[in-house]
């Protein structure tokens, strides 16, 4: 890509069996957002720059492994791996390029012969499973393997520090779209495992019990300190009015926490039995509050513009720290 009036340009080498299709894959926008990626991230942030394809080399057969040291050659050529890769694989003295370390290449092309296909990872329309995949792939690889996942990941964190501010955009665009992937991911564990019931370990600390969903403790009474066991399985019930057995104590009628009732089975010497749980004050009312909303998949943006809520941290919203929206002006 290339702008002629700040003359700033950003290179990508790759590779291809098939070079017409994936010319066109590369052009299109629904292939940019099932496969997103670095390079695409800086060609659609500036629809306006010009680009063009430069065939570097071509034969009739090439195996994987000559394909791969072809592209490292034609990388450290046009020096656009990370600065990093850069300074290990080039001859010492060489001269760095002006823009060197700020183009496009994240991932060293020698190691692509151990990759997971791309398309493998992105199989899943939902990111938290595609993170899942990508994390299975590093606990479980060995050798090559996982010293090439390890490698995307410190390439990727690099990125933040760049010197080019589309790579720090791109980091900064992917981060927070993972913030938003684990947090979409512990909303979905929270409503399964609560309304379906769910083994949770207990914190035990400060004279005080609790177990935890999201961001949210449920505080467990102290009274029963010496039955519950180090894990007790939880379950929610939600009614449509307030409920019999409802858990905050403290919540008013207008509260959506006057639906919740929280139920625990405990074992122990005594044998098995359930028990349903309360806890009182405003702060509670208002935690509950927001776990009401959760269970039900009220967006995070909804929730944060109601009164009496409780705010996880969000540092891309700038929440730095745990909050309350007040009783009276909901959170902008």
């Amino acid at each position: 890509m290339w702008d002629p009036e700040t003359e700033i340009y950003s290179l990508y080498v790759g590779q291809s069996e098939g070079l017409t299709e994936r010319l066109r894959c590369h052009e299109s926008p629904s292939y940019h957002d099932k496969y997103p990626s670095l390079h695409y991230h800086v060609w659609d942030a500036r629809p306006a720059d010009g680009s063009a394809w430069v065939v570097l080399a071509q034969a009739e057969q090439m195996d994987a492994v000559t394909r791969n040291l072809l592209e490292a050659w034609c990388s450290l050529i046009f020096q656009t791996l990370q600065i990093k890769e850069l300074l290990e694989y080039l001859p010492p003295g060489t001269i760095l390029f002006p823009h060197a370390g700020t183009h496009l290449n994240v991932a060293h092309p020698l190691w692509q012969g151990f990759a997971k296909s791309k398309g493998d990872i992105y199989a899943s329309a939902e990111s938290g499973e595609r993170r899942r995949i990508f994390s299975d792939l590093i606990r479980n690889s060995e050798g090559e393997n996982r010293e090439y996942y390890q490698s995307l990941i410190r390439n990727f964190r690099d990125l933040k520090y760049s010197a080019k501010c589309s790579l720090r955009e791109y980091y900064l665009l992917a981060d927070r779209r993972r913030v938003a992937s684990v947090c979409a991911s512990s909303r979905k564990r929270t409503r399964e495992g609560i309304l379906h019931g769910v083994d949770k370990k207990v914190t035990k600390g400060s004279g005080r019990l609790s177990v935890k969903f999201c961001f949210i403790d449920l505080r467990l009474p102290h009274s029963l300190s010496r039955l519950i066991p180090d894990e007790v399985h939880v379950q929610g019930f939600l009614t449509p009015d307030l409920n019999p057995n409802l858990y905050a104590t403290g919540a008013t009628s207008e509260d959506p926490a006057r639906r919740l009732s929280i139920q625990l089975t405990i074992e122990g010497r005594q044998g098995r039995f359930r028990v349903w749980i309360t806890a009182g004050g405003d702060q509670t009312a208002k935690q509950i509050n927001t776990l009401v909303e959760i269970l039900e998949g009220v967006p995070d943006e909804e929730i944060a513009k109601r009164p009496r809520r409780f705010l996880g941290r969000n540092k891309y919203k700038g929440r730095l720290r745990t909050s309350y929206t007040s009783s009276f002006n909901a959170e902008a």
